[in-house]
């Protein structure tokens, strides 16, 4: 079974008037669905709790993760805009990258046969082109 988890569509809920929880702070709505679980992460530097990235935050909460898809400018936001985006394996996790920019739009059914759940994180801060919303569609 193979499912797509857009911490976007987690409602974000306020606990004071202050205080507004993106989607990916509400473990409690989504890490029952993706405990146990190979999961695999579509995401940007965008992808935080707090001051951590999601996929280290994940992590932390023993979540399986098989894969991490990057998309322009790499899933830590270190690669120039238009750059070539590698796939690589990430020294800090040990967890591969896979480029899903430029010439590989989306990941192969090859690198997604070891992923259960594919979450979706990135923040839409300039809606050009559509570039992010397309990227869902096209994965």
């Amino acid at each position: 079974m193979f499912c797509i988890v857009s911490l976007y569509a987690v409602a974000a809920t306020a606990q004071s008037q202050s205080t507004v929880l993106v989607g990916a702070e509400r473990f409690e709505a989504y890490l029952p669905k993706i405990q146990n679980k190979k999961v695999g992460m579509v995401v940007n530097h965008t992808a935080v709790v707090g001051k951590t990235h999601l996929v280290d935050a994940l992590l932390a909460q023993d979540i399986n993760i098989t894969g991490i898809y990057a998309p322009e400018h790499g899933y830590k936001g270190n690669v120039e805009r238009g750059k070539t985006v590698s796939t690589v394996k990430d020294t800090a996790t040990g967890i591969t990258v896979y480029s899903i920019y430029g010439s590989k739009k989306k990941p192969s059914s090859e690198v997604l046969k070891d992923v259960e759940v594919l979450i979706f994180d990135m923040q839409v801060v300039v809606l050009s082109e559509g570039l992010y919303q397309l990227k869902i569609y096209i994965v």
